[in-house]
């Protein structure tokens, strides 16, 4: 296969024949930048989320105490529950194992050196989408895409909402795809020099990547992929295969001793995290649909919510799909093998998402837009350098037109719907202001990061104390998590509805209602 590799890389119309240069010039600066002056302004005004609280409390507990629990979320009142019934996260508030570790570990030091507010907790996602940025610009110099290719792939990317938002996001989705297409760039990097030390870094890396996240098992899977396309039999080695098992190894073994402190609790905090995400695997064609329908159509790029400015977003999935049928539709393009060698590795991601990560969530996307953009920068640089005017025209349009849609739904989703100062805060305000000393308030543990972490007064408990008998006084319904739990239509989730509705109806009165928030205070 390496052979025929080869042969067929001479008949690429545009294969780049000079040495991919070490140093990243001053085009990728340029849009290293913007991509970190956009991020910074999302990391700035967006207002805090549940999953930022929660990951970020084990770090700050590690820090801070020691220890590495969760604090604020009461072990028997988590969403999980709306899943597996009579889940409860034991001995979370001591020891975190719902989640993989290599997140909050590193966010740990992070916060050690410069504090835990929800504005310094996601600034090393920035850095992580960087450190992406710069893996998709050498895997596209590495597979034979020229300079021009690499840079009109890599500001795709970094202009690209859902990355953008990951990049200002304190969830560990950015790190951990980070890390992989790092494997996959080291990877292609030093194995002409050796393959064996080209497979240790590479799968370091993935590793890395999936002990952030149990995504990071795609980014595995596509080097194992990529090593035998390029290499052929030549992979199958013991010294080739030792290499690229060593590091899950040694990641395990680590991971292993911390679980043994305690694997009652592992077994039920990850159970209980676990136990809904394999359903794709069973309905594998149903999982390729949905993935289609709901995580790319309507949790990004044609959401239910937002109005016209979200729905325009529309625009990249149209790019990315676009550049994939020219692909395989015109010859000129499909003979050149880092395009299908891309393609393939596209296909192939979208798959193993859809079976593999069966929680249809929206941020899970950046493990796999990289490979969209990537083709779309080719394809797109093939366009312009075409002689004929017609095909300049049509990259002009189908670029221009891309960037600034994107620009334009940034602008408006970062400073009208998802605000610090005119919802996150106007809400904390009100609650501090008729906080009263024998108060508990069941919130969002977003709410921490105004009210304290360690607060005795705060509570996440979507059942409102109903199973572990700590009645809150106050309640705090957000429009993005409370409310969603409460409305849920999982089967699961029937008798939790029922019974939170007729709680919040006969012991609680509305006492303010803000914008994303509602506001009740127990009347009995």
């Amino acid at each position: 296969m390496a052979r025929a590799l080869l042969a067929e890389e001479t008949v690429d119309e545009d294969r780049d024949t000079t040495p991919v240069r070490r140093r990243f010039p001053w085009i990728f600066v340029a849009i290293a930048t913007t991509f970190v002056t956009l991020a910074a302004t999302s990391v700035a005004t967006k207002r805090p989320w549940v999953d930022e609280a929660w990951f970020t409390g084990p770090a700050l507990d590690l820090a801070t105490h020691g220890r590495f629990g969760t604090p604020i979320l009461e072990p028997t009142g988590s969403h999980l529950t709306l899943y597996k019934p009579g889940a409860v996260l034991t001995g979370i508030n001591q020891h975190t194992y719902w989640i993989m570790p290599l997140y909050p570990l590193s966010l740990a030091v992070w916060g050690k050196m410069f504090g835990f507010s929800v504005f310094s907790i996601r600034v090393p996602s920035l850095f992580w989408g960087v450190l992406l940025l710069g893996s998709v610009w050498i895997i596209v110099r590495r597979l034979g895409g020229t300079p021009g290719a690499a840079a009109l792939a890599t500001a795709i990317l970094a202009m690209e909402f859902g990355f953008i938002d990951a990049g200002s996001d304190g969830r560990m989705d950015m790190m951990s795809a980070a890390l992989g297409f790092a494997g996959l760039a080291a990877y292609l990097s030093l194995r002409e020099r050796s393959l064996i030390r080209a497979a240790l870094v590479g799968h370091a890396l993935c590793a890395a990547s999936f002990f952030t996240h149990p995504n990071g098992m795609f980014a595995a899977a596509s080097l194992v992929f990529c090593m035998w396309w390029l290499e052929g039999w030549r992979v199958v080695s013991v010294r080739i295969a030792g290499a690229a098992a060593a590091p899950y190894l040694a990641g395990a073994v680590a991971w292993g001793l911390y679980i043994a402190r305690a694997p009652a609790e592992f077994a039920a905090q990850f159970g209980a995290n676990s136990a809904h995400r394999s359903g794709s695997l069973l309905h594998p064609w149903r999982a390729i649909y949905e993935e289609f329908t709901l995580r790319y159509l309507l949790h990004h790029f044609l959401p239910d919510s937002g109005g016209a400015f979200a729905w325009m977003k529309i625009t990249g999935l149209v790019l990315f799909l676009a550049a994939m049928v020219a692909v395989i539709a015109m010859p000129a393009l499909r003979r050149q093998t880092r395009l299908r060698l891309l393609l393939w590795l596209a296909v192939l991601r979208f798959l193993m998402m859809s079976v593999g990560a069966s929680w249809k969530l929206e941020y899970y996307l950046v493990h796999a837009t990289p490979f969209y953009a990537a083709i779309a920068g080719i394809t797109g640089w093939w366009f312009w350098t075409r002689p004929r005017r017609n095909a300049r025209l049509i990259a002009v349009a189908a670029l221009g037109g891309y960037f600034a849609v994107q620009l334009a739904v940034f602008a408006h989703l970062a400073t009208a719907v998802s605000s610090y100062s005119r919802k996150y805060l106007p809400a904390v305000n009100y609650v501090k202001s008729i906080l009263r000393p024998d108060d508990l308030v069941a919130g969002a543990a977003d709410l921490a990061f105004e009210m304290g972490f360690y607060n005795p007064q705060l509570v996440d408990d979507i059942w409102l104390g109903h199973r572990s008998g700590k009645r809150p006084t106050i309640v705090v319904v957000d429009d993005w998590y409370y409310y969603e739990c409460i409305i849920s239509q999982l089967p699961a989730a029937a008798p939790y509805n029922r019974w939170v509705n007729d709680e919040l109806r006969r012991e609680f009165a509305l006492v303010k209602s803000l914008d994303g928030y509602s506001i009740y205070r127990r009347i009995n």
